[in-house]
């Protein structure tokens, strides 16, 4: 039926029809691609997949690349294994000395491939906030007790290796991760008296490092003088050394000074070598008048 003939209340149920067939089309298009989509996922380098089916974790994990799954059936949870780092704050741990540090430190850790599924099967949240964080600080408390306040600042890198020796010994931190490497970034103390001193003696520190730093700079500079000077006296040395023992070297060193004035008097050496030689005009004359 040609649309120009209806009335108009025909031509407008038919838009109407038209247009509820159009939306109905759009709508069963969207709900396909969501299906499709909800379907896939993408898993990234460096990364571990789980696949769950109604919340039952699956024995095999994924490996990355495209997944299919069933929508509103299954899921598929990612899982980092790249090196992670943490960085946290410990307030108020008792040194040996009694007194009270504020401890910024650093925690980089891996989950191996094999230990994902073993975590999510055991452990209710992340490794890290669960396991890895908790153990971390009672151990550092535990270490840092040991010191003063002042060696906690210098030997930090010792504490540092302590505390991630004595918390890969820990059988459930091993079972599940693997700390690669605790760091003691800043220290801050409660007593403002002690804080004061300590920062006096870092700028003492510093200032006598940068001290021996100009003088060790300064002693290079005076040792590559005196060996250039050396190197230059030696170089004179053997050269007028050479030119005693070889008069041919003389010569040549004439040659190369000659300005292109031809000689007024050549003399000869005693073997009928010519030696080149300008002598002063007022000399010639005197010659002459005697």
């Amino acid at each position: 039926m040609n649309l120009q003939f209806l009335s108009s209340e025909e031509y407008s149920e038919k838009l109407i029809k038209i247009a509820k067939n159009t939306s109905l089309f759009v709508v069963v298009v969207i709900v396909v691609m969501l299906f499709v989509i909800s379907s896939i996922r993408i898993i990234p380098t460096s990364h571990i997949g789980i696949r769950k089916t109604f919340s039952v974790i699956h024995d095999k994990q994924l490996k990355e690349g495209l997944h299919i799954k069933i929508p509103f059936i299954q899921s598929i949870d990612i899982f980092s294994i790249k090196t992670i780092q943490e960085e946290h704050i410990l307030s108020n741990i008792q040194a040996k000395d009694m007194q009270e540090i504020t401890v910024s430190y650093k925690v980089a850790y891996r989950i191996p491939s094999d230990k994902v599924i073993y975590n999510a099967k055991t452990l209710q949240g992340d490794v890290y906030n669960v396991i890895i964080e908790p153990r971390i600080k009672e151990t550092m408390a535990d270490v840092i007790v040991q010191y003063t306040a002042e060696e906690v600042i210098s030997k930090r890198e010792e504490i540092s290796k302590i505390v991630r020796g004595q918390i890969m010994k820990n059988k459930e931190i091993v079972d599940r991760c693997i700390i690669e490497e605790v760091v003691l970034m800043k220290f801050d103390f409660s007593d403002s008296l002690f804080k004061e001193a300590i920062n006096k003696k870092k700028r003492a520190i510093q200032y006598a490092e940068q001290a021996e730093i100009e003088k060790k700079t300064a002693k290079a500079k005076a040792e590559q003088m005196i060996f250039s000077a050396e190197g230059k006296a030696k170089a004179i040395k053997l050269e007028a050394q050479a030119m005693k023992e070889n008069q041919k070297i003389v010569e040549i060193k004439a040659i190369e000074r000659w300005d292109g004035t031809l000689p007024k008097v050549l003399i000869t050496n005693g073997k009928n070598t010519p030696s080149i030689i300008n002598i002063p005009s007022n000399i010639l004359e005197n010659t002459k008048n005697d």
